[in-house]
């Protein structure tokens, strides 16, 4: 038989539910590059430069950094209460984000590329402001340094901003900026990255063969190496700086990798493997290490 539900029965359902998550508003495709063009004129100001931000486009000088930050997925999972009484636990909701990110420097385009990030907080609408930003610092970081720095043109002051000194380093009449290196692994010490100037520096001297026959102006440089892992020693292994004792073996270790230019594909990075220190995986994890860098290729000195 069923009953009604009388006035103090349905106060009391009415209060137990939960309140209707807060509408959270996307991110759209121009919020999002507006705000890595502020990131930019931050990074450029703490670097000692001036920089205007106006929409997409970050202006230092007589040079202009435009970004153009596509929203391609924009995700809001609300959060959810589990269990009952000392149980309980509240499960926070998450903002998930993906785009497409162009920076082009003066009109030249050096870098299109997917990224993609998730935040978990309580509040919904402190994941959507914690996601876009966390995911621009990983643009800026990785890659957005080494064009800002290229659009400063003297040292590599925006680098240094994060804690690495890198000279721009003089190849075959370009001048080359590194961003900052990117590298991922099992178990691998988080500050590995920070220890890793001398082998970017090394990196960047021996693009020589990679630079070969481009125009004067700004160019795009992306190296993707792996290093360990299973298989063999790879198209260019590495034999570990260790003292193997008598009669005793030392296996060499893994590396393989691309070196793209423009977006296009050079070749593996046997080329220049020899000339650098390669921070060594551990075990038989592989190690990712992915470096960024902007050429600028200089007109011929006339007499």
């Amino acid at each position: 038989m069923m009953f009604p539900l009388t006035a103090a029965a349905l106060m009391l359902v009415s209060c137990s539910s939960e309140p209707a998550a807060p509408a959270v508003a996307p991110i759209d495709s121009a919020e999002a590059s507006a705000a890595a063009a502020r990131l930019i004129c931050e990074a450029a100001e703490l670097a000692g430069s001036t920089c205007v931000a106006s929409g997409a486009i970050a202006t230092l000088g007589e040079h202009t950094i435009e970004t153009a930050v596509t929203v391609t997925g924009f995700v809001v999972v609300e959060g959810r209460t589990i269990g009952m009484g000392s149980t309980k636990q509240q499960i926070p909701g998450e903002v998930q984000l993906t785009v497409d990110v162009a920076l082009s420097l003066d009109g030249t385009t050096l870098l299109t590329m997917p990224f993609s990030h998730s935040a978990n907080e309580v509040n919904l609408s402190a994941s959507r402001g914690a996601v876009l930003e966390t995911l621009l610092q990983r643009v800026m970081v990785g890659y957005g340094l080494a064009v800002l720095d290229a659009a400063i043109g003297t040292g590599a002051p925006a680098l240094a901003g994060v804690g690495m000194t890198v000279a721009p380093a003089a190849v075959e009449g370009a001048t080359i900026w590194s961003a900052y290196p990117m590298l991922s692994g099992v178990g691998l010490d988080p500050s590995t990255g920070s220890r890793m100037a001398p082998a970017v520096s090394s990196m960047a001297g021996a693009l020589a063969p990679y630079l070969e026959g481009l125009e004067v102006g700004a160019h795009s440089v992306a190296i993707s190496a792996t290093l360990g892992g299973a298989g063999g020693p790879g198209p260019c292994g590495l034999l570990p700086p260790v003292s193997a004792a008598p009669g005793s073996s030392v296996s060499m270790i893994r590396l393989e990798g691309t070196v793209v230019v423009d977006g296009q594909a050079t070749g593996d990075i046997c080329t220049l493997s020899e000339a650098v220190s390669w921070p060594l995986p551990r075990g038989e994890h592989a190690l990712s290490w992915q470096q960024f860098f902007v050429a600028k290729v200089a007109a011929p000195a006339t007499e």
